[in-house]
């Protein structure tokens, strides 16, 4: 079973329980003979250091990637002798239902010295992007000192979301991906017609983010979704990505490769955008925000607009955004006019809302894009999200 959930740690920290120092060893430095690996694969499971090993089950992220975390836990006390300097070393192989080997990391170092307090701990953290299937993950930990190790074999069955429209989505990536490498997934847009989509961001949070905490949650589940919107693939057209500061009313970027931008410039442009104080001139300018976001989008649809005299041609590329946004209010006394134009709008507009907590359920943009004939999705889970963009591919493949 696949659980939704937040953005987890990143791939291989290590932390000591209480607070004391853990590092990983230079690996220029002489590692000492090499651990029998081979071996202790053949012999099979073992535990000869007492430890806790937690594998989560497999958990589908905001940006579509279906994740795997898991987590090792070493008392001090248990690592015999003592009272000396030492190394624990970890290694994972990562082998498919034919038990072939598609995933191996190690040996991550880290080490661990003297004067532990009473019931510390060595922790150690992995994750990995994987596409569903049946897999055998093996962890070894070795402790060079004692010269003893465990391993550990565990059985992991992925299952694909349910009725998931994007069923090869994984066809294109390798099947496990360590979370420190790139991947990208197959999400194609089939169309008949050409189709120009772009992605626009409203990068500031909902205004029941009230706390720096809630802020960095919304920034980094908007992040993780905008990932994922930015690998739409349309077969004839083109994407982009805009990233709109709604507060301060200008554009944060404009990007015409989204695979390029994503990550942490996407994250520096939330942050940016949704700063700890706002300032007295973008205060004072509040009532005009709804109409930055207007004007925008008017000029992304102005040419698109049939008065009549036009007829929608197969060899005009159809426009279509994407807009992403928290649950945005707006000033009472701001000027909150739809979008206008006379005539029909050859064009596709789809609202994704993000939606972070039970209070956030009004919204004044949905309002505004109205004379569009937006469809809105509100998004709180990434289940939410990947049923969203497969309504959305569906909609646009009907051109």
């Amino acid at each position: 079973m696949i659980r939704p959930l937040s953005p987890t740690l990143a791939l291989a920290a290590a932390l000591l329980l209480p607070a004391i120092s853990v590092a990983q060893r230079n690996r220029s430095e002489d590692p000492g003979p090499a651990p029998p690996i081979e071996r202790w694969l053949a012999e099979g499971e073992v535990e000869q250091i007492r430890w806790d090993l937690d594998i989560d089950d497999p958990l589908l992220r905001m940006d579509q990637r279906i994740e795997v975390f898991y987590t090792g836990r070493v008392r001090i006390q248990d690592l015999q002798p003592i009272d000396a300097d030492r190394e624990l070393q970890v290694w994972n192989w990562i082998h498919d239902d034919d038990d072939t080997l598609v995933a191996e990391s190690g040996p991550i170092r880290y080490a661990v010295g003297q004067g532990f307090p009473d019931g510390a701990e060595v922790e150690f953290y992995f994750n990995f992007y994987i596409a569903p299937g049946r897999y055998t993950i093996r962890v070894l930990l070795h402790d060079e000192v004692s010269g003893r190790h465990n391993l550990r074999r565990e059985s992991l069955n992925v299952n694909a979301p349910g009725n998931d429209p994007f069923p090869d989505a994984w066809s294109e990536t390798p099947r496990v991906v360590f979370r420190r490498q790139a991947s990208s997934l197959a999400l194609p847009v089939k169309t008949a017609r050409p189709v120009e989509i772009e992605l626009i961001a409203a990068l500031n949070s909902p205004e029941s983010a009230t706390n720096e905490r809630a802020r960095s949650r919304y920034t980094a589940l908007a992040t993780e979704a905008l990932t994922a919107l930015a690998e739409l693939d349309p077969a004839r057209g083109s994407i982009v990505m805009t990233g709109l500061d709604m507060i301060q009313r200008e554009i944060r970027f404009e990007h015409a490769d989204p695979n390029r931008i994503r990550g942490r410039r996407i994250a520096g442009a939330f942050a940016d955008s949704n700063p700890s104080s706002i300032g007295i001139g973008a205060l004072a300018g509040r009532d005009q925000n709804p109409v930055f976001l207007k004007k925008f989008v008017e000029g992304r649809v102005e040419g698109r607009i049939l008065d009549g005299r036009q007829d929608q041609r197969i060899d005009v590329p159809l426009k279509a955004l994407i807009v992403l946004t928290g649950f945005t209010q707006f000033a009472d006394s701001a000027d909150k006019t739809p979008v206008a134009f006379e005539g029909s709008c050859d064009c596709r507009v789809y609202l994704i809302r993000m939606r972070m907590s039970i209070r956030d359920v009004f919204d004044d943009v949905e309002k505004l894009l109205d004379p569009l004939a937006s469809r809105t999705f509100n998004v709180l889970t990434p289940s939410d999200l990947r049923k969203a963009m497969g309504e959305i591919v569906r909609d646009l493949q009907r051109f």
